[in-house]
Protein backbone atom coordinates (compact mmCIF):
# COMPACT_ATOMS: atom_id res chain seq x y z
CA UNK A 1 0.00 0.00 0.00
CA UNK A 2 3.15 2.56 1.13
CA UNK A 3 4.66 1.42 -2.20
CA UNK A 4 1.30 2.24 -4.08
CA UNK A 5 1.16 5.81 -2.47
CA UNK A 6 4.97 6.00 -2.76
CA UNK A 7 4.11 5.84 -6.61
CA UNK A 8 1.37 7.38 -7.22
CA UNK A 9 3.32 11.08 -5.80
CA UNK A 10 5.78 9.96 -7.83
CA UNK A 11 3.65 10.26 -10.90
CA UNK A 12 1.82 13.11 -9.85
CA UNK A 13 5.67 14.76 -8.95
CA UNK A 14 6.76 13.84 -12.43
CA UNK A 15 3.71 15.40 -13.96
CA UNK A 16 3.67 18.12 -12.77
CA UNK A 17 7.42 18.64 -13.75
CA UNK A 18 6.93 17.98 -17.25
CA UNK A 19 3.44 20.51 -17.32
CA UNK A 20 5.76 23.12 -15.53
CA UNK A 21 8.48 22.49 -18.53
CA UNK A 22 5.81 22.38 -21.24
CA UNK A 23 4.70 25.44 -19.86
CA UNK A 24 7.42 27.87 -19.37
CA UNK A 25 8.38 26.55 -23.19
CA UNK A 26 5.35 27.75 -24.49
CA UNK A 27 5.40 31.07 -22.62
CA UNK A 28 8.68 31.88 -23.87
CA UNK A 29 7.88 30.91 -27.72
CA UNK A 30 4.70 33.34 -26.95
CA UNK A 31 6.97 36.06 -26.16
CA UNK A 32 9.20 35.48 -29.04
CA UNK A 33 6.61 36.04 -31.17
CA UNK A 34 4.95 38.90 -29.30
CA UNK A 35 8.55 40.40 -29.24
CA UNK A 36 8.91 39.73 -33.40
CA UNK A 37 5.52 41.22 -34.00
CA UNK A 38 6.33 44.68 -31.87
CA UNK A 39 9.81 44.46 -33.81
CA UNK A 40 8.12 44.20 -37.10
CA UNK A 41 5.39 46.80 -35.96
CA UNK A 42 8.10 49.37 -35.05
CA UNK A 43 10.22 48.65 -38.78
CA UNK A 44 6.43 49.39 -40.40
CA UNK A 45 6.21 52.93 -38.47
CA UNK A 46 10.13 53.58 -38.70
CA UNK A 47 9.35 53.03 -43.10
CA UNK A 48 6.10 55.21 -42.90
CA UNK A 49 7.62 57.97 -40.74
CA UNK A 50 11.02 57.85 -43.45
CA UNK A 51 8.54 58.15 -46.23
CA UNK A 52 6.75 60.55 -44.49
CA UNK A 53 9.86 62.79 -43.84
CA UNK A 54 11.17 62.10 -47.41
CA UNK A 55 7.58 63.54 -49.03
CA UNK A 56 7.52 66.43 -47.06
CA UNK A 57 11.29 66.98 -48.35
CA UNK A 58 10.23 66.59 -51.93
CA UNK A 59 7.05 69.31 -50.96
CA UNK A 60 9.76 71.72 -49.78
CA UNK A 61 11.97 71.54 -52.74
CA UNK A 62 9.34 72.47 -55.12
CA UNK A 63 7.91 74.57 -53.31
CA UNK A 64 11.58 76.58 -53.14
CA UNK A 65 12.03 76.09 -56.67
CA UNK A 66 8.80 77.74 -57.77
CA UNK A 67 9.23 80.64 -55.70
CA UNK A 68 12.59 80.85 -57.28
CA UNK A 69 11.59 80.85 -60.52
CA UNK A 70 8.84 83.44 -59.54
CA UNK A 71 11.99 85.93 -58.17
CA UNK A 72 13.68 85.10 -61.07
CA UNK A 73 10.72 86.43 -63.41
CA UNK A 74 10.31 89.42 -61.26
CA UNK A 75 14.13 89.76 -61.54
CA UNK A 76 13.89 89.87 -65.04
CA UNK A 77 11.25 92.18 -65.30
CA UNK A 78 12.54 94.46 -63.23
CA UNK A 79 16.04 94.72 -64.61
CA UNK A 80 14.38 95.41 -68.41
CA UNK A 81 12.24 97.99 -66.83
CA UNK A 82 15.87 99.91 -65.38
CA UNK A 83 17.63 98.63 -68.86
CA UNK A 84 15.00 100.83 -70.78
CA UNK A 85 14.80 103.85 -68.40
CA UNK A 86 19.17 103.59 -68.60
CA UNK A 87 18.00 103.90 -72.44
CA UNK A 88 16.15 106.61 -72.34
CA UNK A 89 18.38 108.58 -70.18
CA UNK A 90 20.84 107.65 -72.30
CA UNK A 91 19.04 108.58 -75.13
CA UNK A 92 18.28 112.14 -73.88
CA UNK A 93 21.74 112.89 -72.90
CA UNK A 94 22.74 111.96 -76.22
CA UNK A 95 20.07 114.60 -77.56
CA UNK A 96 21.48 117.12 -75.17
CA UNK A 97 25.06 116.39 -76.10
CA UNK A 98 24.27 116.58 -80.04
CA UNK A 99 22.87 120.27 -79.56
CA UNK A 100 25.62 121.39 -77.62
CA UNK A 101 27.94 120.11 -80.09
CA UNK A 102 25.91 121.95 -82.98
CA UNK A 103 25.65 124.84 -80.85
CA UNK A 104 29.44 125.17 -80.48
CA UNK A 105 30.58 123.49 -83.46
CA UNK A 106 31.33 125.73 -86.59
CA UNK A 107 30.40 125.01 -90.09
CA UNK A 108 33.62 122.29 -90.63
CA UNK A 109 32.02 120.50 -87.70
CA UNK A 110 29.03 120.29 -89.04
CA UNK A 111 29.56 117.59 -91.77
CA UNK A 112 31.03 115.66 -88.44
CA UNK A 113 27.70 115.56 -86.42
CA UNK A 114 25.79 114.35 -90.18
CA UNK A 115 28.39 111.49 -89.75
CA UNK A 116 26.98 110.84 -86.52
CA UNK A 117 23.51 111.05 -87.17
CA UNK A 118 23.90 108.69 -90.32
CA UNK A 119 25.49 106.74 -87.61
CA UNK A 120 22.90 106.56 -85.25
CA UNK A 121 20.21 105.97 -88.31
CA UNK A 122 21.67 103.00 -89.25
CA UNK A 123 21.42 101.73 -85.97
CA UNK A 124 17.85 102.71 -85.67
CA UNK A 125 17.69 100.41 -89.19
CA UNK A 126 19.64 97.55 -87.27
CA UNK A 127 19.10 96.09 -83.83
CA UNK A 128 16.25 98.79 -82.44
CA UNK A 129 14.05 97.25 -85.89
CA UNK A 130 14.79 94.02 -84.18
CA UNK A 131 13.79 95.08 -80.66
CA UNK A 132 10.41 96.18 -82.81
CA UNK A 133 9.58 92.77 -84.01
CA UNK A 134 10.38 90.94 -80.87
CA UNK A 135 8.15 92.93 -78.89
CA UNK A 136 5.50 92.25 -81.21
CA UNK A 137 5.97 88.93 -80.40
CA UNK A 138 6.01 89.30 -76.55
CA UNK A 139 2.91 91.84 -76.99
CA UNK A 140 1.25 88.50 -78.95
CA UNK A 141 2.46 85.82 -76.53
CA UNK A 142 1.16 87.61 -73.53
CA UNK A 143 -2.18 88.07 -75.56
CA UNK A 144 -2.60 84.46 -76.00
CA UNK A 145 -1.32 84.20 -72.60
CA UNK A 146 -3.99 85.64 -71.30
CA UNK A 147 -6.62 84.12 -73.08
CA UNK A 148 -5.64 80.74 -71.70
CA UNK A 149 -6.31 81.87 -68.45
CA UNK A 150 -8.67 79.65 -67.00
CA UNK A 151 -11.63 81.21 -64.62
CA UNK A 152 -10.15 79.24 -61.33
CA UNK A 153 -6.71 81.11 -62.27
CA UNK A 154 -8.34 84.51 -63.14
CA UNK A 155 -9.58 83.87 -59.14
CA UNK A 156 -6.43 83.19 -57.77
CA UNK A 157 -5.45 86.52 -58.93
CA UNK A 158 -8.09 88.42 -58.03
CA UNK A 159 -8.06 86.71 -54.54
CA UNK A 160 -7.45 89.59 -51.75
CA UNK A 161 -7.27 87.35 -49.18
CA UNK A 162 -4.31 85.53 -50.13
CA UNK A 163 -0.68 86.49 -49.84
CA UNK A 164 1.65 87.76 -52.84
CA UNK A 165 3.53 84.24 -52.30
CA UNK A 166 0.38 82.19 -51.80
CA UNK A 167 -0.93 83.62 -55.08
CA UNK A 168 2.11 82.70 -56.65
CA UNK A 169 2.25 79.31 -55.44
CA UNK A 170 -1.32 78.66 -56.14
CA UNK A 171 -1.15 80.04 -59.77
CA UNK A 172 1.95 78.11 -60.69
CA UNK A 173 0.06 75.22 -59.40
CA UNK A 174 -2.44 75.71 -61.94
CA UNK A 175 -0.13 76.13 -64.72
CA UNK A 176 -0.42 73.80 -68.05
CA UNK A 177 2.23 72.79 -69.90
CA UNK A 178 0.90 75.11 -72.95
CA UNK A 179 1.10 77.67 -70.49
CA UNK A 180 4.64 76.77 -68.94
CA UNK A 181 5.80 76.87 -72.82
CA UNK A 182 4.23 80.20 -73.52
CA UNK A 183 6.00 81.32 -70.38
CA UNK A 184 9.35 79.90 -71.47
CA UNK A 185 8.92 81.65 -74.71
CA UNK A 186 8.64 84.88 -73.29
CA UNK A 187 11.74 84.34 -71.19
CA UNK A 188 13.65 83.63 -74.00
CA UNK A 189 12.18 86.69 -76.08
CA UNK A 190 13.03 89.10 -73.02
CA UNK A 191 16.41 87.29 -72.37
CA UNK A 192 17.48 88.40 -76.43
CA UNK A 193 16.28 91.92 -75.82
CA UNK A 194 17.44 92.32 -72.62
CA UNK A 195 21.40 91.21 -74.74
CA UNK A 196 20.47 93.32 -77.99
CA UNK A 197 20.15 96.52 -75.51
CA UNK A 198 23.07 96.32 -73.65
CA UNK A 199 24.96 95.81 -77.52
CA UNK A 200 23.37 98.76 -78.69
CA UNK A 201 24.24 101.12 -75.73
CA UNK A 202 27.71 100.20 -75.85
CA UNK A 203 28.11 100.78 -79.14
CA UNK A 204 25.98 103.93 -79.21
CA UNK A 205 27.88 105.28 -76.41
CA UNK A 206 31.60 104.36 -77.87
CA UNK A 207 30.08 106.29 -80.72
CA UNK A 208 29.54 109.40 -78.94
CA UNK A 209 32.34 109.11 -76.99
CA UNK A 210 34.39 108.62 -80.09
CA UNK A 211 32.79 111.93 -82.04
CA UNK A 212 33.31 114.05 -78.68
CA UNK A 213 36.72 113.52 -79.31
CA UNK A 214 37.01 114.38 -82.65
CA UNK A 215 35.04 117.80 -81.96
CA UNK A 216 37.43 118.40 -78.74
CA UNK A 217 40.03 117.96 -80.99
CA UNK A 218 39.24 120.11 -84.12
CA UNK A 219 37.75 123.15 -81.65
CA UNK A 220 41.47 122.89 -79.59
CA UNK A 221 43.01 123.03 -82.84
CA UNK A 222 40.73 126.04 -84.35
CA UNK A 223 41.59 128.15 -81.33
CA UNK A 224 45.28 126.97 -81.80
CA UNK A 225 45.24 128.28 -85.77
CA UNK A 226 43.52 131.67 -84.51
CA UNK A 227 46.14 132.50 -82.48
Amino acid sequence: MKNLLLKIIGSAMIFLLVSGISFAQQATSGSEVKNQERNMVEEQNALQDQNQIQEQNQIQNQNQVQEQTAIDEQNQVQEQNQIQNQNKVQEQTAAGEQNKVQEQTAAGEQNKVQEQNRIKEQNAAGEPGQLKEQNAVQDQNRLRFRESLTEEQEEILENKEMTRSQKRNAFKESLTEEQKTMLREQQEVRTQQRNQLRNYSCEEQQQLMKQNRENTQTRTGGKGRGK
